[in-house]
């Protein structure tokens, strides 16, 4: 059985600091996460049983004065497996159960996820990965807001494209059922490719940069909106 920890510190900071509706969203993250990983048979064929626990504590300018605040807590259990079940790459199916706890109790919620991707290896460190994935929320002090999703998402990886630097691309798609507001907001559709850009500078420290690019079409006016986003992130690996 192996045991994985991992601790993140994100960073956000939109670059719009005269509209409130724009840095209102600046914020960090502290994340915590431990990966466990058992390996085993599966028809004679190598296999995987996954296990994973993270911890986050989010800082957010949600009062619109320039100041992050403390404003959500986050626990994330999940389990899955992998497996070879093609030639090219692995195949993995994983459950995972979150708790968000804003500070406001109101945006509290839990999700329960299912997803599936697959893996696809291509020659000089490059590789290919899709993955889909339900998402269920319950927000339960606010129902009203409750959603069900779908997403579908590809991501393209060079692993080396220069000594110690990665290059990523992703694109997804989300269909969200709006539930209780599906009269007024129908079915919303979401668009996010984005770029990502990381340099290992150790074997324990990466740093990232990402330009993230995200269109919501909604039934409702207020719910349509397009935004862009740079961020970094420093990341230690024990």
């Amino acid at each position: 059985f192996i045991l994985s920890p991992e601790a993140r510190f994100n960073f956000i900071q939109y670059s719009d600091q005269q509209n409130a509706e724009v840095f209102q969203n600046n914020s960090y993250g502290l994340y915590a996460n431990l990966r466990g990983k058992y390996e085993h048979l599966i028809n004679d064929q190598p296999a995987s049983f996954l296990t994973e626990l993270e911890f986050s504590n989010s800082f957010k300018d949600w009062h619109s004065n320039h100041n992050r605040e403390a404003y959500a807590k986050s626990l994330n259990i999940g389990f899955g497996e992998l497996f070879n079940y093609f030639s090219f790459g692995d195949t993995s199916f994983k459950f995972k159960y979150k708790t968000f706890s804003g500070v406001n109790p109101l945006i509290s919620n839990n999700t329960i996820s299912l997803d599936a991707d697959q893996t696809m290896f291509l020659p000089k460190q490059q590789l290919i990965i899709a993955l889909l994935e339900l998402n269920l929320v319950n927000n339960f002090n606010n129902t009203l807001s409750n959603t069900n999703s779908l997403m579908a998402r590809i991501d393209y990886l060079i692993l080396e494209i220069f000594p110690k630097y990665s290059l990523g691309f992703a694109v997804s798609a989300t269909l969200t059922d709006t539930l209780k507001q599906k009269a007024t907001r129908g079915t919303e559709f979401t668009f996010n490719p984005s770029v990502d850009l990381s340099h290992e500078f150790t074997d324990n420290w990466k740093l990232a940069v990402n330009y993230d690019f995200t269109q919501n079409k909604s039934k409702q006016s207020d719910y349509s909106y397009s935004k862009k986003v740079f961020s970094t992130e420093l990341r230690y690996n024990f």
